[in-house]
């Protein structure tokens, strides 16, 4: 009735959506991707380079932060060849450097990270020194939407300090509860860029819209 239909338009002004990576800035724009493990953090980087390499005919490269996990870069390869897109291994902040700077001619980088434990604090204190390294990187948070709600607290304690710009929800297929989605990103003011559902490389990708995801808390 018309009492739902003013809260959904208090929870749309409420509900931070900042929408997709902007490339109208010069150069390359530099985008990471950070989280715990088990998020889908390597998936969702292939299926927004597919979205801009293949859909938008975007120059795009793939990076791997990813030093402990060599299966994430073997997946991160095999979505590159399929799209014909880059991938390179960085080891650390003077490989990322090298890195950009031979991808300077393209118009979207991004960075794949390894899933660290959320009582790893350090973590993100080294991710920020890569990260500065080479200056302007966007960070967005990937967090699946199956995970408890106290983890997304302790996740986005972990790496706050790195400066989160965007959130990023997963495995949309696969949730039950919508609610602590809309809270999370309500209190820590932080925009949804994307959601995903599904391991669909490019189709399952899909802009954060507020309406969309009122739709998803009420059912």
């Amino acid at each position: 009735g018309k009492y739902s239909t003013k809260v959904i338009n208090l929870m749309k002004n409420v509900l931070p959506c900042k929408g997709e990576i902007d490339l109208s800035s010069l150069g390359p724009k530099i985008v990471a991707f950070v989280g715990p493990t088990g998020v889908g953090k390597t998936t969702t980087v292939a299926k927004i380079a597919a979205e801009y390499a293949l859909r938008r005919n975007k120059k795009v490269a793939m990076v791997s932060l990813d030093t402990y996990r060599l299966g994430a870069i073997d997946q991160l390869r095999i979505y590159g060849e399929i799209m014909e897109v880059p991938v390179e291994v960085a080891r650390g902040k003077e490989d990322l450097r090298h890195i950009v700077t031979k991808h300077k001619d393209k118009d979207l980088i991004l960075i794949d990270t390894t899933g660290r434990s959320h009582q790893d604090k350090d973590y993100s204190r080294q991710l920020k020194e890569v990260f500065d390294t080479v200056g302007g990187v966007e960070i967005h948070l990937v967090l699946s939407v199956t995970a408890q709600e106290k983890l997304f607290s302790a996740t986005y304690h972990q790496f706050s300090s790195i400066g989160l710009d965007r959130v990023l929800f997963t495995k949309l297929d696969e949730g039950l509860s919508f609610g602590p989605l809309f809270n999370f990103t309500v209190q820590n003011r932080l925009p949804i860029s994307y959601l995903t559902s599904g391991q669909q490389v490019p189709e399952d990708l899909e802009v954060a819209r507020p309406e969309r995801v009122i739709s998803l808390i009420f059912n």
